[in-house]
């Protein structure tokens, strides 16, 4: 019961310690704030088994932020609180370039990030059902933060040439695993 307790709090404590890395604009911050949070995610699996825990300590934050939020949020004055909507477009080239980045993020970063997941996820020492409860819990999670990559990244195509390399190696440590290799009588 303590164990729970001190998770708590250590949950906490991350939580406003990423409230004052973003409103003092600090990186220091925000680092104790990940490291207050690894230790809440240990804890947490200490406390109550790696399944439970890994869902407390994921989802604690995550619901927490929500006060954080909304004691600050603003409203506008009146004409800039309500956006007029974009025109539509149907420019040649801007119907081409959304498109290649529709193909981009749903199919390239898609495989990308199924990679990666598989290969992190089977090269941790667990059993089965934990490296595919690993596995569903990073997919979406890398996919996501290759997505924000993605669009963050001035350079289009230096990012593919990146997520390429980082698929063909999660592609060549998967081929070298034994589990995939095939067995001989």
């Amino acid at each position: 019961m303590t164990n729970i307790i001190l998770s708590c709090g250590i949950s906490a404590l991350s939580l406003v310690l990423l409230y004052v890395s973003w409103q003092k604009q600090h990186r220091v911050w925000l680092w104790f704030s990940l490291l207050a949070f690894a230790g809440s995610f240990f804890i947490w699996s200490r406390a109550t088994g790696w399944e439970t825990g890994s869902v407390f300590a994921l989802c604690l934050p995550a619901i927490g932020v929500w006060p954080l939020i909304l004691a600050n949020r603003q409203t506008l004055p009146s004409p800039k609180n309500q956006p007029a909507p974009k025109p539509l477009s149907f420019v040649r080239r801007e119907v081409l370039q959304h498109a290649g980045h529709y193909l981009v993020i749903l199919i390239v970063l898609l495989v990308v990030s199924l990679l990666s997941s598989l290969a992190v996820s089977l090269a941790l020492p667990m059993t089965e059902t934990g490296q595919l409860a690993t596995c569903i819990v990073l997919l979406p999670v890398i996919w996501g933060l290759l997505g924000y990559h993605y669009f963050a990244v001035a350079s289009k195509p230096k990012a593919l040439g990146l997520y390429t390399v980082l698929g063909a190696l999660s592609a060549a440590y998967l081929l070298f695993i034994p589990a995939f290799q095939a067995v001989s009588v």
